[in-house]
């Protein structure tokens, strides 16, 4: 299923921040929580919402994908580029002390394709990006 983000930009520092998300984005990144509440993510940059989500093995992976949303934001060009992200959740079943059966959740990874679209005031700065992100078929 599709969902998106638009988020400001900020040309001078490159940070996109979230304005407005789809309701299945709370569903896509976990962000229920035990309390009922919701994660915040309204005016937090999308790379650290995103990094809140990614595994830790890829960081490098993580500054290549930062790079080339940003590089291409700044001429004004449209990008799509594929992602993991830990949205999935598999049953983990295994032994814990004393031999007696641990179950539970785990968090997978899953691959996604994301598209970061410019949107341009009256002068042709970009003042606006919509994200699209839709699971990796």
């Amino acid at each position: 299923m599709l969902q998106y983000l638009v988020m400001t930009w900020n040309a001078t520092t490159q940070i996109l921040t979230v304005q407005y998300y789809s309701p299945g984005v709370i569903d896509m990144l976990c962000l229920n929580l035990p309390n009922g509440g919701i994660a915040h993510i309204y005016n937090k940059d999308i790379f650290k919402v995103f990094s809140e989500f990614s595994t830790s093995s890829s960081s490098s992976a993580n500054k290549v994908f930062k790079q080339t949303v940003r590089d291409a934001l700044k001429v004004g060009q449209a990008v799509s580029v594929e992602t993991s992200l830990l949205t999935g959740f598999e049953e983990k079943k295994g032994t814990g002390w004393f031999g007696g059966e641990k179950e539970g959740l785990r968090r997978v990874e899953e691959r996604y394709v994301t598209h970061w679209t410019p949107l341009k005031d009256q002068e042709g700065r970009i003042k606006w990006v919509v994200l699209t992100i839709a699971p990796k078929p």
